[in-house]
């Protein structure tokens, strides 16, 4: 993730990925990152491909995007709207840190354990899975569907 500075219409992080070799690509950008003052990624390494969970927000937690980076090529799988629930700021909310990642049948599944929000803005905040319970979700069709709880 790389910061590109403001301009009159774009401020904060834009890029998702980049190549480090001899020389610096851009691999992918989102236009999701616009409003975003913070984001946080966490790497999960397969053979042959990377899942990468990036924690975002600003002035609170927005929720986790989600990209595989796969043979040099970045697919958006979207976002996961979930959130951990607020500690001691709005910024230790990531719940990427957290996940577990695994790849079943060519898919990813992520397991992360509670407690969980979902939707972690707003007035539709609720609680998807207590202390002690685990959500899953399954890639399906380039995105994420909750599988349990």
């Amino acid at each position: 993730i790389v910061e590109r500075p403001a301009t009159e219409t774009s401020y904060g992080p834009q890029l998702v990925a980049v190549r480090v070799g001899d020389d610096v690509q851009v691999m992918h950008e989102s236009p999701r990152l616009y409003d975003d003052d913070f984001v946080a990624p966490t790497f999960f390494n397969f053979s042959g491909r990377t899942l990468l969970l990036a924690d975002h927000g600003s002035e609170d937690a927005y929720g986790v995007l989600v990209w595989s980076i796969e043979n040099g090529s970045v697919r958006d799988l979207g976002q996961l709207q979930i959130a951990l629930p607020e500690d001691t700021d709005v910024f230790t909310r990531g719940a990427a840190p957290t996940a577990r990642v695994e790849i079943r049948d060519g898919k990813y599944v992520i397991t992360i354990p509670g407690p969980v929000l979902l939707h972690p803005q707003g007035d539709d905040e609720r609680r998807l899975a207590k202390k002690g319970e685990v959500v899953t979700f399954k890639e399906s069709a380039d995105r994420f569907e909750i599988v349990q709880p």
